[in-house]
């Protein structure tokens, strides 16, 4: 481990919204298998459809955010917690695919099913929520929108490399003027 690992942020993220702790995620890939005989010689892979990806999430957000950084610089807002609820509401109200970064996996082009918040005299100062999400397939009509959708999607799996290292932000921009330049 490097010392410039000591300062990169790896929290789990929603779209643009950091996760100071992730109490528990479910990680989940199903595949539909046909229900009628298969004919002997036949491609398996034609007869099991796999179904787009889901993760749940239980985290939390505080009013400090837990990094190497707030030792050195200590980041206290006392709404912090409020404000990241109110961009997860507007993330879940956009209806928009987003990036999610998780303890294994960076998943694109995921979208909310569900989202709530917890709240008890425990969590007073803290957000905890749940979150169910899953990966939204598209797909694309004319030779022009399939030509942006595969730049689309290599500069996906590049925030995807570079997530890790804490440059979700800057992805998501260059992600949102591609797709502006439709």
């Amino acid at each position: 481990m490097s010392l410039a690992d000591l300062f990169v942020d790896r929290r789990p993220r929603l779209g643009h919204v950091p996760i100071d702790l992730s109490i528990e995620e479910t990680h989940e890939h199903t595949a539909h298998v046909t229900d009628y005989p298969v004919e002997s010689g036949a491609t398996f892979t034609d007869h099991i459809q796999l179904m787009p990806e889901r993760v749940s999430i239980v985290g939390r957000v505080s009013r400090t955010p837990a990094t190497l950084g707030t030792q050195l610089r200590p980041d206290f807002d006392p709404s912090r917690h409020i404000t990241a609820w109110d961009q997860l509401v507007e993330l879940f109200t956009a209806r928009t695919p987003f990036i999610l970064v998780t303890s294994l996996h960076v998943y694109t082009s995921m979208v909310f099913e569900s989202l709530a918040a917890v709240r008890s005299f425990e969590t007073t100062h803290t957000l905890e929520f749940s979150a169910s999400l899953r990966r939204i397939e598209t797909s694309f009509t004319t030779f022009a929108e399939t030509k942006v959708a595969a730049e689309l999607e290599d500069l996906a799996e590049s925030a995807a490399n570079t997530a890790m290292q804490g440059a979700v932000a800057a992805e998501e921009a260059s992600a949102a003027a591609a797709v502006e330049a439709l």
